[in-house]
């Protein structure tokens, strides 16, 4: 489950999500609510993405954030949909080179301990992963919006449905790194309550089954009801029919 520190840990808990995502973002301090999200048994998951470094000296931003939350988080996300399309708003793009760098200079600062999955590839063009340095990572990241659960059911009410996850996953076998799933969602400004609740359903047990490591949906709460639709709880706190998706499958 995505998350951003303002949601009360009761709440996530609740819906049965096992890991929590969050943002790292200078000015916005966390460490309560995430120290009550592990004494609920939750395990964490930072993102070092562009507003976690801003201006600033890759190495040295990344290591302000080992110190000041590294006892808390149990695995770090370096990098956000590095492959975006150029006009995308939300991602950190580069070149196979840069994320490169990035990946070892987090290596660095948050130590050899630290377990690190890379990126957040979201293009679904897993020929773009081949020049970039793997090696500082312990895992790879997918972002694939718009991918579909399957060829069997009817899922021409879905936005993107430009390929099957059980194929996409299998092109990014060759990096020879387990594969997570950082993000996944739909916005509910495209589809009905009823289809952003069936597609939960339909996609997060596929992910599960074939991924290697924690399925994250996006989002939890529904951040403008104007612009970002895609959580299970309206920005008011009041539940839509994916929360109750999202607790069968969590379960």
């Amino acid at each position: 489950m995505s998350g951003d520190g303002s949601e009360s840990p009761e709440s996530i808990a609740a819906t049965g999500a096992k890991w929590v995502r969050v943002v790292a973002v200078r000015g916005q301090g966390i460490r309560a609510w995430l120290e009550d999200l592990k004494s609920r048994g939750l395990k964490v998951l930072m993102v070092i993405a562009h507003e976690s470094v801003g201006d600033g000296d890759w190495y040295t931003e990344m290591r302000y954030w080992a110190l000041k939350y590294g006892d808390l988080v149990d695995s770090w996300q370096i990098g956000n949909e590095w492959d975006a399309a150029p006009d995308s708003p939300s991602s950190w793009i580069m070149s196979p080179g840069e994320i490169s760098l990035l990946l070892h200079d987090g290596r660095r600062a948050l130590g050899p301990a630290a377990h690190i999955v890379g990126a957040g590839m979201c293009s679904g063009n897993a020929s773009r992963a081949d020049a970039v340095d793997w090696s500082p990572v312990d895992a790879i990241a997918l972002q694939p919006y718009g991918t579909l659960p399957n060829q069997t059911e009817d899922w021409s009410d879905v936005p993107g449905g430009f390929n099957y996850f059980p194929e996409l996953i299998e092109t990014y076998r060759h990096i020879g790194k387990p594969i997570w799933v950082t993000e996944i969602g739909i916005d509910g400004h495209d589809v009905s309550q009823e289809t952003q609740a069936r597609y939960l359903k339909g996609i997060v047990p596929v992910i599960a089954a074939l991924a290697d490591g924690p399925v994250f949906w996006f989002n939890f709460t529904d951040w403008n009801v104007d612009v970002m639709n895609y959580g299970i709880l309206r920005g008011d706190g009041t539940k839509k029919l994916a929360y109750y998706a999202f607790q069968d499958v969590a379960g």
